[in-house]
């Protein structure tokens, strides 16, 4: 596997010193969990990704209909197909290109996301750690 450089905020940096155990706490706004995702995800593709948890994405036909992918499966009803898709383009050598986007929330102050509450965010790590270890890969 490709090793990968992810940028880290100097905050984080002792995250990644070498400890037997380590523990992640994500708070509103802290970052934490999407910098944690955004390494696991990238490790597992071999991509350096800045953003793996936002949902603003467009995919070639060629990648949505290569055999190797097969992405309209049962399996992908929550969030794994991003998270998927975002480790099997560039592990098959589809190119990959990030463009900056931004998140503006509404003027009453709400966050509109899909990952509320300890189950949703569960499921979501749950998931990404299912893709990271190739449990949706198409069997052979």
């Amino acid at each position: 596997m490709a090793e990968v450089k992810a940028a880290f905020p100097r905050a984080f940096r002792p995250l990644l010193d070498p400890h037997r155990y380590k523990v992640f706490y994500g708070g509103r706004g802290s970052g934490k969990s999407w910098s944690f995702a955004t390494v696991l995800i990238s490790l597992a593709a071999g991509f350096r990704y800045t953003d793996t948890t936002n949902g603003f994405r467009g995919y070639s036909r060629r990648l949505l209909c290569d055999p190797r992918i097969e992405p309209l499966r049962e399996c992908f009803v929550h969030f794994n197909i991003q998270y998927y898709l975002s480790v099997m383009a560039p592990a098959l050598k589809f190119r990959v290109v990030e463009i900056p986007v931004e998140r503006v929330y509404p003027d009453d102050g709400t966050v509109p996301t899909k990952v509320v509450g300890l189950r949703r965010n569960f499921q979501a790590l749950w998931e990404m750690v299912l893709t990271v270890f190739r449990h949706y890969n198409p069997q052979s």
